[in-house]
C-alpha cells in the first residue's frame, strides 16, 4: 500500500504554508522598512 495521496496533500499543505510565510515575511519587511524610512525623511 502506498500513501501517495496523503503525502501529496501534506506536501501541498507544507508548500502553501511556506509560500504564505514567505509572503508574510516580505510584507513585514516592507512595512518595517517603510516605517523606519518615514521618520528619517521627516527629520532634517
Amino acid at each position: 500500500m502506498r500513501m501517495s495521496p496523503v503525502t501529496s496533500v501534506v506536501e501541498r499543505m507544507w508548500l502553501l504554508l511556506a509560500v504564505s510565510a514567505v509572503a508574510l515575511s516580505q510584507r513585514w519587511v516592507s512595512i518595517v522598512s517603510t516605517a523606519s524610512l518615514v521618520p528619517m525623511s521627516i527629520l532634517p
